[in-house]
């Protein structure tokens, strides 16, 4: 017979100086009743406590009821707010419970959480200023939250977003300053993407395996392809970006011997200002395929993304978003599922755990995922972004591939480095430089294109294949070159040397370096001319000095970082070396010498 549904739990409101004692403060949910048709249970309620001196010490707990076969009740919330504090905590357990929903539909802002079995749904921010203590016991976070100071993922502790099924809909996204992950700690999407097809249908999401109604179903493809399933469906195609990847796995497809097809991973983006800590496991795999009743099995389903943006990455635990296996039957196995995508975008890197993003098993093996190590320095953002250049990269096939770029110089609209080390072709685009100019273009040293900007300081697409590291530089067009066998040298009208820069940045002149001039050149005169046309710096025809109407520097154990629109002296290894700047000053990375030409 079926029951009544438990009634949620109240609201306790308490405004005191002090609290104290031992005993019980609750507002839990009513459990349901019945049997065979059970009902479903009461959600918690609210508990809200305004104080100045806490001294309880008594339970205090706002949990959803049960139900034996039905949905138990969501959990309730507790609030505590000293006077010393701004915002207050929040404090959420619904104990042997944690798929129920509470919905957090205001943007509230919190000086602390601590929260565990629950699940938190909705699309509003979560502000915590400081502490966010995931306890253990698993929690579904929903809701972005930022400004968290930091994420604290307990032993014990999982964290984790719902399931979703044939739409994006669920994903974990944390803007934060440090978030450490505990030894027996995790973040564990596997499983939480796209849905697999159920027997004999297809699976979910935008690789999804092809489902075969005679046969076995296809791998979910995301960072790879998905395999085939025996003599049976296809597996899914790969999407999404290696750089940025925001995604969720798909599903494999479901075999005809009532054999579903394994789920996709889930989606989880850290953006993280100072530390992110491993010591426990991040996963988001994909499910294997069922082996069904008889003769196919389902494809495997894809693994998900994560997406790690932080300043320091450290930590020896595991970062894995590896493709389920296909399902093994007796006749026909399932394909196995893609793996996914992980991008780790850092500035200091001492992590010393695993990362693995390969296909599962199956019929045909599923693809590969992708891992992309994204090294830069303060002031530019991975993949390639400064305060107004950008680089964007399509690597072909978008699949199947590692990659570790390096960004070790500052951008600007008239220079851009990086290093990119893997094995297939690319092709990039960049925006943001000077308008209607011409740049070099350079790979490993060797100059391989000449481009000009358009109108707007966009770069048409070029196309650059890679064995193993390779070095990219793109310069806009500088007055001289220097390479490998011979220096820079700046001639006089009869063909004799008056100043010479070295391939390392030294300068040797016939004369002396004068500085904050208000002299004009010659007509002979070398002459270094600003955006506007006028002379910012010059080298004497007759006497070899080298006048600026800027300052000198020398001596510079830095990067060499020219302002936009400097004339440009680049080394050997294409890197600037030396460079006179709108204003007129000299920088070069080496030492000078004066009156050494004759």
């Amino acid at each position: 017979m079926g029951g009544g549904g438990g009634g949620a739990g109240g609201g306790i409101f308490l405004a005191v100086n002090t609290i104290t004692g031992a005993g019980s403060i609750t507002a839990d949910g009513g459990d349901g009743a019945g049997s065979g048709y059970t009902s479903g249970a009461g959600g918690g309620g609210r508990i809200a406590i305004y104080y100045t001196t806490y001294d309880f010490t008594g339970a205090m707990t706002a949990q959803g009821g049960s139900s034996n076969g039905a949905d138990e009740g969501g959990a309730g919330t507790i609030y505590l707010k000293s006077s010393t504090e701004t915002y207050g905590g929040l404090m959420m357990n619904n104990y042997g419970s944690s798929n129920r929903t509470t919905n957090v539909d205001y943007q509230y802002t919190f000086d602390w959480a601590n929260v565990t079995n629950a699940t938190i749904n909705g699309t509003a921010i979560i502000t915590i200023m400081n502490n966010l203590n995931i306890l253990p016991g698993t929690l579904h976070l929903n809701n972005p939250v930022q400004g968290t100071s930091f994420v604290d993922v307990q032993s014990g502790a999982i964290l984790t977003h719902a399931k979703n099924n044939e739409t994006k809909s669920y994903t974990i996204n944390i803007t934060c300053t440090n978030l450490t992950i505990r030894g027996e700690g995790s973040i564990n999407l596997t499983g939480k993407g796209y849905g697999g097809g159920t027997a004999t249908l297809n699976g979910n999401g935008p690789g999804a395996g092809t489902g075969d109604e005679d046969d076995a179903g296809g791998g979910g493809g995301y960072g790879g392809a998905g395999g085939a399933g025996g003599n049976g469906g296809a597996g899914g195609a790969s999407y999404d970006s290696i750089t940025n990847p925001l995604e969720l796995g798909s599903g494999g497809g479901g075999g005809n011997s009532a054999a579903p097809g394994g789920d996709g991973g889930g989606a989880v983006l850290i953006n993280a200002t100072g530390t992110i800590n491993i010591i426990g496991n991040i996963a988001t795999n994909g499910k294997d395929g069922s082996p069904g009743t008889s003769t196919d099995g389902g494809g495997g389903g894809a693994a998900g993304s994560i997406y790690l943006i932080t300043n320091t990455i450290t930590g020896s635990g595991n970062i894995t978003a590896q493709g389920g296996n296909g399902g093994d039957d007796t006749i026909n196995d399932g394909g196995g599922g893609a793996g996914g995508r992980i991008s780790i975008n850092y500035i200091t890197n001492s992590f010393t755990g695993i990362i693995t993003s390969t296909g599962g098993t199956g019929n045909t093996t599923g693809g590969n995922g992708t891992v992309f190590w994204c090294k830069t320095i303060s002031g530019i953002f991975c993949p390639g972004l400064s305060d107004t250049v950008v680089l964007d990269t399509l690597f072909t096939p978008n699949s199947s591939t590692n990659v570790n770029r390096t960004i070790a110089f500052a951008w600007n609209k008239s220079f851009v480095k990086w290093n990119d080390t893997h094995t297939g072709s690319a092709n990039f685009t960049i925006t943001g430089l000077n308008a209607s100019r011409t740049f070099y273009l350079y790979n490993n040293s060797v100059k391989f294109d000449t481009k000009k900007t358009d109108a707007s300081g966009n770069l048409a697409v070029f196309n650059m294949t890679f064995a193993s590291e390779h070095e990219v530089i793109l310069s806009e067009s500088p007055g001289s070159v220097c390479n490998s066998t011979s220096s820079c040298f700046i001639l006089r009208a009869s063909g004799s040397p008056v100043a010479v820069f070295d391939k390392w940045g030294a300068l040797d002149i016939k004369g002396n370096i004068v500085q904050s001039s208000t002299d004009s050149p010659g007509a002979n005169d070398f002459i270094v001319r600003n955006s506007t046309g006028a002379p910012v710096a010059w080298v004497d025809d007759t006497t070899g000095n080298i006048t600026l109407l800027g300052a000198f520097s020398e001596n510079n154990d830095v990067f060499c970082t020219p302002p936009e629109k400097s004339f440009i002296i680049v080394g050997n290894n294409s890197e600037c070396v030396a460079y006179v700047n709108e204003t007129g000053d000299l920088w070069i990375r080496s030492a000078s010498k004066e009156k050494q030409l004759s």
